[in-house]
């Protein structure tokens, strides 16, 4: 299955109004899915090294082709401390992800040295982001959100964790999906 999302950009341009009443309707919803993957993510990689320590995530939801973000929040324990620093990296990763129409990870054009990273994917109508995690969870967690939401199948999920090289979703996508 090939998934390339040139042939729908006429179609979402058009009706990315539509897209953003949908989404906007759904805030809560949208949250409260997030809260739980994240919760679970922490749960289950607590010990993995790089997730010690981790309290939660900053998320975004944007529209295809900008960086403007329809729906944001966080999702996590409580008392998080570092939100400005990883709800800035999200927005960086939509940022990216926009500025390269074609790619479908935020890990197609990661630069460590530039701290920036995988974690945020284009699905058929929107793109997600997260900030807080390691990149793959972060990138796990959206993949997680999109297929629930039905916005990606799990073939177009395996797909985007391929293309980002995604270790979590190698070792652990029976698990997760």
């Amino acid at each position: 299955m090939t998934f390339d999302r040139r042939d729908n950009e006429p179609y979402l341009k058009l009706n990315d109004q539509l897209y953003q009443r949908t989404l906007s309707g759904s805030m809560a919803t949208n949250h409260a899915l997030f809260h739980s993957i994240v919760i679970e993510a922490m749960k289950m990689f607590a010990d993995v090294p790089g997730w010690e320590e981790r309290t939660g995530a900053y998320w975004a939801i944007a529209g295809i082709y900008t960086e403007e973000s329809y729906a944001a929040g966080y999702a996590g324990n409580n008392g998080y401390s570092a939100g400005e620093q990883f709800r800035l990296r999200c927005k960086e990763k939509l940022a990216r992800l926009a500025s390269h129409r074609h790619h479908l990870s935020s890990a197609e054009s990661r630069n460590p040295d530039r701290l920036q990273f995988g974690g945020a994917i284009r699905t058929n109508w929107y793109m997600l982001s997260m900030s807080g995690l390691p990149e793959d969870g972060d990138e796990i967690c959206v993949l997680k959100f999109a297929v629930e939401r039905s916005w990606l199948t799990d073939d177009q999920a395996k797909q985007i964790a391929e293309i980002s090289d995604n270790w979590l979703w190698k070792e652990f996508s029976e698990l997760l999906f």
